[in-house]
């Protein structure tokens, strides 16, 4: 498996397998394509997921130790 392409170096593990082992591949590329894409998160339960990035003020924490607990 000299190749650098990923799907190239997959299909080239999966003539090694046996049917078995092939089976068990099978059933868990079906897992990973029944799973949320992880790479994108989910952010409509995020309140703030909308917000951010919307100001260019700086840093909105900055001194916020100070002001809270003197």
């Amino acid at each position: 498996m000299s190749s650098a392409n990923p799907r190239q170096q997959l299909l080239e593990a999966i003539d090694q397998l046996s049917d078995r082992q092939l089976q068990a591949v099978l059933k868990f590329i079906q897992s990973l394509e029944a799973q949320p894409n992880p790479a994108l998160p989910d952010t409509s339960l995020d309140p703030l997921a909308s917000f951010v990035g919307s100001t260019t003020q700086g840093s909105l924490a900055q001194g916020i130790d100070e002001t809270l607990y003197g």
